[in-house]
């Protein structure tokens, strides 16, 4: 078992509830039917600066609000996002409740976007995993790659196969390090120049391997999961879904299991992989290297943290780690 070298609870700084204007309070306490007791401090997990609290009601009913105005506008596209695929996964064990939400006017700060979720009182996973928590994940995964087909297609119609598959930023980040024009990322263990071609020939599969009817959170990660106090695993941060194979979301955790210590092969040999190709999940592992790469040694995009770079190099190694195990590189 390995550290993960970044702490994905204290990725973030947030806003105070007490800083948010006048009428994003007054939305939030609308939407609620209730005024407002406390509220504890922000979340500190995530990539970006927009307010994420649990808030005491009235009466001591908790929950939890995501919101943010224009300065941040690629968040208020995701929350309007996610406030419309969260009412469609009612039958989904492990999504959270969306109570509520609202497009608020602010007089200096322009129009916001908040959510209000019912409150999942869990822990974040993977720092280290502890015994039973792989497989409470692994069963919400599966509990996810249930949506498939026509209901898939009524939430999203956006490809992982196009999106991720298909990345043009992703497959040149691989090429030129296959070709040499550019060096290895820094901090991340370099690979020999045939696994760099291995690397680049499953990487330009990746587009075929990745299309599938089935629906995909697609950016898992331990801060976008909860253990809760019986042991189910809850999954939050749903406006990247996406059409995929229906193993995709487990795999993208492999990474993780395997820097932890924990054992994949029980994992990836879950009926979700049945028929599935090596070389499929493996084309996976490899475009998401290149994705991860490109812009490392950037500035994060506006309104992203710096631990957002941190990241990208973790998973960069962890992803190259599990290509050496699994191709004997």
């Amino acid at each position: 078992m390995r550290p993960v070298p970044l702490d994905y609870s204290a990725t973030s700084e947030r806003p105070a509830w007490a800083s948010l204007p006048t009428e994003v309070r007054q939305g939030v306490a609308a939407i609620c039917g209730s005024s407002i007791a406390s509220a504890a401090p922000p979340v500190r997990s995530g990539f970006t600066g927009s307010y994420a609290g649990v808030l005491t009601l009235d009466g001591g009913r908790r929950v939890f609000v995501k919101g943010s105005g224009p300065a941040l506008p690629h968040v208020v596209t995701a929350l309007a996002r996610e406030a419309d695929v969260l009412p469609q996964l009612g039958e989904l064990n492990c999504a959270p409740r969306l109570l509520g939400s609202s497009a608020i006017q602010t007089r200096g700060e322009g129009d916001w976007r908040v959510l209000v979720l019912d409150l999942i009182d869990g822990v974040q996973p993977g720092d280290p995993w502890c015994p039973g928590h792989p497989d409470a994940v692994a069963a919400a995964c599966v509990d996810v790659a249930r949506i498939r087909g026509s209901r898939a297609c009524a939430i999203t119609t956006a490809s992982l196969g196009e999106e991720i598959g298909e990345d043009e930023h992703a497959l040149t980040a691989i090429d030129e390090l296959v070709a040499g024009r550019v060096g290895w990322p820094d901090g991340i263990p370099a690979i020999g120049a045939d696994a760099r071609r291995d690397l680049a020939r499953l990487a330009a599969k990746a587009s075929a391997a990745l299309h599938g009817d089935a629906l995909v959170h697609s950016d898992l990660r331990p801060d976008n999961l909860l253990i809760e106090r019986g042991g189910q695993a809850r999954i939050v941060d749903w406006n990247w879904v996406m059409l995929g194979p229906p193993w995709v979301d487990l795999a993208g955790l492999f990474p993780f299991f395997a820097w932890g210590g924990v054992d994949i092969r029980p994992y990836a040999a879950l009926p979700l992989f049945d028929g599935v190709p090596t070389d499929d999940v493996d084309a996976f592992f490899a475009i998401l290297v290149g994705y991860l790469i490109h812009g490392q040694d950037e500035q994060p995009p506006p309104g992203c943290t710096p631990a957002l770079r941190a990241h990208q190099r973790f998973l960069t190694a962890a992803c190259l780690d599990l290509l050496r195990a699994r191709r004997d590189w």
